[in-house]
């Protein structure tokens, strides 16, 4: 039998689908539909949990963040990434910080209170430290950094003025009051002392003068 072009061309296109067909291996179930639908349109896109930056807590100071390090965490890969936990040490000190979850290209900051030596030390913060997020690449989790965290002293209080006391001027204190009182007693004991003096020498001189007029009478 005698097949015409156009026939020839349709049973080969055929021939070619079943053979693309049979080369695919089809798991069962609806799990093997998702994995035909990557084979045809690509993989799910992963996300990817790095540490963008290490820093010290105080810089700038607020007088309020107490010293430590802030940690950046960031998701560069292009899928959401589900809560994770992120490890910070230094030393014998260290931290797991609960870190939520991000979505592609969103970060989250934390403030951790893990301090080394002051004038200088290591730090080290660890993205996805329980393996809990399917990464795009596993091997970009990490951070190190050498820092030098200065403790800053802590804020003088700004004074406030004492209020006035409610119903005129404050009593002084009686160590205050005692040396006013004494010399303002003594000052009238000596007003007192110069006019009896003054009103004696009138008396005397007045008697010396009756006598000396009775004498010449």
């Amino acid at each position: 039998m005698t097949l015409s072009l156009s026939a020839s061309v349709k049973v080969f296109a055929l021939l070619a689908l079943v053979a693309v067909v049979s080369g695919l291996r089809w798991p069962s179930g609806y799990g093997g539909a998702a994995a035909l639908a990557d084979t045809a349109m690509g993989p799910t896109a992963l996300p990817d949990l790095v540490v963008e930056s290490i820093a010290d807590a105080q810089q700038p100071f607020d007088c309020v963040t107490p010293a430590g390090v802030k940690v950046t965490v960031r998701n560069v890969g292009g899928g959401a990434a589900v809560a994770s936990t992120t490890f910070v040490s230094s030393g014998a000190q260290h931290a797991s910080l609960p870190t939520q979850a991000l979505a592609a290209g969103e970060a989250v900051t934390f403030l951790s209170t893990v301090q080394g030596i002051p004038f200088g030390d290591t730090y080290t913060a660890e993205a996805d430290f329980s393996d809990n997020v399917a990464e795009s690449d596993e091997t970009n989790n990490t951070r190190v950094e050498f820092l030098s965290l200065g403790t800053l002293p802590t804020c003088t209080p700004t004074p406030t003025n004492t209020p006035a006391p409610v119903g005129g001027v404050a009593e002084l204190p009686d160590a205050v009051a005692s040396p006013l009182s004494s010399e303002t007693a003594q000052s009238e004991s000596m007003s007192w002392a110069a006019a009896a003096g003054i009103a004696a020498v009138c008396l005397v001189a007045a008697g010396g003068a009756a006598w000396y007029a009775r004498r010449r009478g």
